[in-house]
């Protein structure tokens, strides 16, 4: 994981890994694609960030971030809030 912070703007890039537990009947799908099944499956993704931190007093904080998962041939916004502690 690399991550840099320039003033309060904070940038990520990340490497991970995806778990997904298989459902039955309409289950993960991707557009275009009928009902049915899917398997459990691992995925290695590639995660781009971007956050900006917001800072609260002396110790806290609260980072609005959002992200971009490269996974599985398929983009995937994730977007979040952290709250931070610092001392």
């Amino acid at each position: 994981m690399t991550k840099r912070t320039l003033g309060n703007l904070q940038l990520l890039a990340a490497a991970g890994v995806e778990f997904h537990q298989g459902r039955d009947g309409d289950g993960h799908r991707k557009s275009g694609e009928g009902g049915g099944t899917d398997k459990d499956a691992t995925y290695f993704l590639l995660r781009l960030g971007a956050g900006y931190d917001i800072h609260l007093g002396e110790s806290f904080g609260i980072v609005p971030n959002l992200n971009l998962d490269f996974v599985n041939n398929e983009k995937v916004w994730v977007y979040g809030l952290a709250f931070t502690y610092g001392w």
